[in-house]
């Protein structure tokens, strides 16, 4: 999402109204006004919050193709910060009756670890048998492997057996 920039130049050349810029791009990578943060802040978290109820009602595979693609654009324009995005799939996990079908489809897209955290938290804390398996997955992924490793040692025994795929990750990720 090339908004961040085109906000500012548009904003410069007093063009603001005349440009159109994707509201779920605009909530998730919310321009930069630190004019008034604590306010922006709590706009911004109520924005994303009703974004999430919204979202929370649709299609798991076509919410997480919404947001991947906003997430892939925002890395296309070397965007990372702030993004909303985490906090919008933890309010949906909050009331997500079948995490599964979220987690498979942030896993389809290849989402990254924070969209995909939430959904897999949850069944982690529900279903250990069911989340072995998801997070053994995590596991042979390199960009969700410290997720992985940090629901493992939040909702696993040493005597699991992704317990002991994961140990050898352990190292790599002391400091996360």
């Amino acid at each position: 999402t090339m908004h961040h920039h085109l906000y500012h130049y548009a904003d410069k050349l007093g063009l603001l109204a005349k440009v159109h810029i994707d509201p779920i791009a605009e909530i998730l990578y919310p321009p930069r006004d630190y004019s008034d943060w604590e306010n922006e802040q709590k706009r911004r978290q109520t924005a994303a919050d009703i974004l999430a109820s919204q979202l929370g009602d649709k299609d798991p595979i076509k919410v997480a193709d919404i947001l991947t693609t906003i997430e892939e654009q925002a890395r296309a324009a070397y965007i990372s910060f702030p993004t909303w995005g985490g906090h919008v799939c933890w309010r949906i996990a909050d009331t997500a009756d079948n995490p599964t079908a979220w987690t498979a489809a942030l896993f389809a897209r290849n989402a990254p670890a924070y969209l995909v955290e939430p959904f897999l938290s949850k069944i982690a804390a529900s279903n250990t048998p069911e989340a072995e398996t998801w997070v053994s997955s995590a596991l042979e992924r390199p960009s969700l492997q410290i997720m992985g490793v940090n629901l493992i040692l939040r909702h696993c025994v040493p005597e699991d057996p992704v317990w002991k795929q994961a140990s050898p990750l352990f190292k790599d990720s002391i400091g996360t």
